[in-house]
């Protein structure tokens, strides 16, 4: 299946197959393609391993909760990356063994840390607090405990609020402190950093976390670095014309990050882990929603649809994602024409999903807005109107359902409407 739905010449033929998925499930809808979530992890693999065949990723729970892409992931030997009690329950819950998982985030209990470790999960604290916690746990345990450091990497790096400085004092306190427990090992060494997605920012992390492991941790055995993830996804021209610089490839990170690691540690050194989220999800689901109303109004043309920007953009963000408009409209009277803003269904001004769509667009016509697979899932709320169903295509215009619109039922679900 094609990685965006504008490139699916079928369906765009074929209206009827959008307006069969909507009878069904409601519009608007989202329609997932794991096969592409697939393609993007064995490219970013493949080209990982090109230059250090040691070379893991861990499926980035948070950035897309999908049974469907989680199992897709699991099956090509992905692990779990999970922040939270519930993202652990999750990966336990679809059955992910322990040694497949890995447990970052800023927040661990003491029964969430247990529960994580008698698994066998990976486990990379992130503050003094957390350390001190892991040892008054190893105190009580006759069991090796194995875990990792996140690491905040100081002057050079973009700020950020995780992770422990071990150039610091309080760095050295969180060493000492596991290292004072004889059935501790710190294994690794993690960090992760959104904002800055150049592969030349990679190379210096990666740097870093070398020199830490000389420095900080001694040069002692250790058995995977962790870069994180925050790559950017592989995506079309139109809409990678809109970042101020070229985003960087698979090729380049792969290039930045796993050179570095050969020449240091060879090709059969500490494992290398990358978490990607949006970089390999951005480009596996696409939106589906229909025009109800166009409109001209103080010099714009509109057209309003049914889904929303919290449909698309949930963070909301400066990116003008590129639509594709299938006709559904008969009456060439209804349309307004170029320059046209696509708006959601909300009563929010902000509610504004593509602005400038360069040609004509009427009630009843469809718009596909491609790009949306990164934290649209979990992050959509049913605000106003209930959160969409997924589906994914099958042959001759069949579908499944990942998952089906949710009803008043769902929204009432957690509150008391007894009293």
């Amino acid at each position: 299946m094609a990685n965006a739905l504008g490139e699916m010449a079928a369906v765009h033929v074929d209206s009827s197959v959008l307006a069969a998925i909507a009878a069904g499930q409601g519009s608007p809808f989202y329609i997932a393609d794991t096969e592409q979530l697939q393609s993007n992890l064995r490219a970013l693999l493949e080209s990982f391993r090109t230059y250090y065949p040691v070379t893991s990723v861990g499926y980035s729970y948070k950035t897309n909760y999908s049974p469907a892409f989680i199992r897709c992931a699991h099956n090509l030997g992905a692990y779990a990356e999970v922040v939270s009690r519930l993202e652990l329950d999750l990966a336990i819950a679809l059955g992910v063994p322990g040694s497949k998982i890995i447990f970052n985030g800023p927040i661990k209990t003491a029964d969430d840390l247990t529960l994580a470790l008698r698994a066998g999960a990976r486990v990379n604290i992130d503050s003094l607090a957390e350390a001190r916690l892991m040892a008054k746990i190893a105190r009580s345990s006759a069991s090796e405990l194995s875990l990792g450091i996140r690491c905040n990497l100081g002057p050079g790096t973009p700020g950020s609020r995780f992770g422990v400085d071990l150039d610091t004092a309080e760095g050295k306190d969180v060493i000492g402190t596991l290292d004072a427990c004889p059935n501790v090992r710190i294994r690794g060494l993690h960090c992760h950093y959104c904002g800055d997605r150049n592969a030349s920012g990679y190379r210096d992390r990666i740097r870093h976390m070398i020199r830490l492991h000389a420095t900080a941790l001694g040069g002692r055995h250790v058995e995977f670095f962790d870069i994180g993830g925050g790559f950017s996804s592989r995506m079309s021209p139109e809409l990678a014309a809109q970042f101020t610089a070229p985003p960087s490839s698979f090729h380049d990170y792969a290039a930045a990050i796993a050179q570095e690691m050969a020449s240091t540690y060879g090709a059969t050194g500490p494992e290398l882990i990358l978490e990607p989220g949006m970089g390999v999800l951005a480009d596996t689901m696409t939106l589906v929603t229909r025009v109800q109303a166009v409109k001209r109004l103080q010099g714009r043309n509109l057209a309003v649809v049914d889904g929303s920007v919290f449909n698309i953009k949930p963070l909301r963000g400066s990116i003008n994602l590129p639509i594709v408009v299938v006709q559904g409209c008969s009456n060439p009277g209804a349309k307004v024409t170029m320059p046209v803003d696509v708006v959601g269904h909300t009563c929010m001004e902000v509610d504004v999903l593509h602005t400038g769509y360069a040609g004509a667009i009427g009630e009843g016509d469809w718009v596909i807005i491609p790009n949306v697979g990164a934290y649209t899932n979990v992050l959509n709320a049913p605000f106003i109107r209930g959160t969409p169903a997924i589906v994914e295509l099958r042959d001759r215009g069949n579908y499944g359902v990942l998952r089906r619109a949710s009803t008043l039922d769902d929204l009432l679900a957690t509150y008391r409407v007894d009293q």
